[in-house]
């Protein structure tokens, strides 16, 4: 039986896009929970899935009466973490999870991001189950207006940039969440991209579109390893053994 991913969207024009398929072409199956047009956010992603990823939209992460979805799915992703489940949430999935965990988001007196900047990793990649492939400053694909200004506590800082300093983190060894988008493709960044959507941003729709484009195999060669990583992770011999650590954690906590 192929592992599964449970995927939640929250806007109709967001998808799993580029990582969705490179997680496919690992075996994966796609699970999709349209919350913004009504379908239910479980209470815990097993026994549907063996993972978790959740994606971005235009709203705030506590927006709950815009989005009266967002408490169901800030309460998965706090279980998933307490359950040890890979878990993966972009941009506005990962400003839900760090909330989720006790951080904290706001938004950005400083600027917005839109288009493709360069982020560094702050602390040595090498152990990390998804982005032991990052060695040095990569480009990343941005759109966003909120931001994290804390992390939860206990967690790890892993990836940033100098305005924002919060761009990826993890919880525990098997929950992350990122601030870029690592799933984008020409056709959501056109999609996002608007003359109305970047009204008063100091870049055209124009200049974001094509900026991402021209960097689009240096994002491909950066992106693939850490989504192909994130999927390997939903097979039942790593599950075994992340949930057998997580056991061992909680025991040695209780002493």
């Amino acid at each position: 039986m192929s592992p599964k991913l449970l995927v939640i969207i929250n806007e109709p024009d967001t998808t799993a896009a580029l990582f969705g398929n490179w997680i496919e072409d690992e075996g994966v199956e796609l699970l999709n929970i349209h919350a913004y047009r009504g379908d239910a956010v479980p209470g815990e992603v097993t026994p549907l899935a063996d993972g978790l990823l959740v994606l971005g939209g235009s709203m705030n992460c506590q927006a709950d009466d815009q989005a009266p979805w967002l408490p169901a799915v800030r309460a998965l992703m706090k279980r998933s973490y307490e359950q040890g489940v890979p878990t993966l949430g972009i941009c506005l999935g990962g400003q839900l999870l760090s909330v989720a965990l006790g951080g904290e988001v706001k938004p950005s007196d400083h600027g917005v991001q839109v288009g493709t900047y360069e982020l560094a990793p702050v602390v040595d990649l090498k152990d990390d189950l998804i982005f032991n492939s990052i060695t040095g400053a990569v480009q990343a694909a941005q759109w966003h207006v909120d931001e994290i200004v804390r992390l939860p506590a206990g967690a790890v800082h892993l990836m940033g940039d100098a305005e924002f300093p919060h761009q990826a983190f993890r919880l525990g060894q098997t929950c992350w969440g990122v601030q870029f988008h690592p799933e984008i493709d020409d056709e959501l960044m056109a999609q996002w991209s608007t003359p109305s959507s970047m009204a008063g941003m100091p870049k055209t729709p124009e200049q974001a579109i094509s900026q991402t484009a021209a960097v689009r195999a240096e994002l491909h060669r950066t992106w693939e390893p850490v989504a192909r990583a994130f999927a390997r992770l939903l097979t039942p011999d790593n599950l075994g053994s992340m949930q057998r650590a997580l056991l061992l954690s909680s025991r040695d906590g209780a002493k």
